[in-house]
């Protein structure tokens, strides 16, 4: 006889089987580091934060007495952009060893049910790059592409900001000196006029000249 999976809410107890989770899909992803701290003890506070927030919903699945999934939940409330509730999946992750056994299929009835109770039409899922597991799971199941996400550094977007207007300046000031070398080699005068033409068969925009 099989052994029934039992979804409930986590509680206090279940934030260490969670970040030990967390921690084995940090190594089957190929995010690494972008996904989660390899610091056990920091991964611990982390859930025990997220837990904590308002609206969030932290679901365990358990199977053989032993917890061997998680759902990160939150009920996103109607606003100017969404005309009414939907349910947001921030994370959902069952172990390697209980897959294909009916635990992920139990995390989404129970979520299911709150975006019923919540009066929420849709559940949105966020997946991870390259878990193509997962994405097929999931379409079997019903679910469709919604969006994507990107995600950046703040620091390396602010350098990368700063280079590209850098770049820019340079760029601009490259051309006023092509401009000047074209005036001293015809041997006009400051305001003689350029043909714009020939600087432009000169000019490459990356901020080099073609000659």
């Amino acid at each position: 006889m099989a052994t029934a999976i039992i979804v409930r809410p986590s509680d206090a107890e279940s934030c260490e089987a969670i970040a030990h989770l967390s921690l084995e899909a940090r190594n089957e992803s190929a995010l690494g580091a972008q996904l989660c701290s390899s610091d056990l003890e920091q991964l611990l506070r982390q859930v025990q934060v997220l837990s904590a927030i308002p609206g969030m919903k932290v679901l365990v699945a358990e199977h053989h007495d032993q917890i061997v999934g998680f759902a990160f939940t939150r009920v996103l409330r109607n606003d100017l952009l969404r005309p009414s509730p939907s349910v947001f999946i921030e994370a959902l992750y069952v172990a390697r060893q209980a897959r294909r056994q009916g635990v992920g299929r139990a995390l989404l009835a129970h979520i299911a049910d709150i975006a019923i109770g919540a009066e929420a039409p849709d559940i949105y899922v966020q997946l991870l790059p390259g878990a193509r597991g997962t994405q097929r799971f999931l379409a079997r199941l019903g679910f469709a592409p919604a969006a994507s996400h990107r995600v950046v550094q703040a620091a390396a977007l602010q350098r990368e900001l700063a280079r590209v207007a850098t770049g820019r300046r340079r760029s601009s000031r490259t051309l006023e000196d092509l401009i000047a070398r074209r005036r001293r080699a015809r041997g006009d005068a400051a305001t003689g006029s350029i043909d714009m033409s020939q600087v432009q068969q000169e000019w490459d925009p990356s901020g080099t000249s073609a000659r």
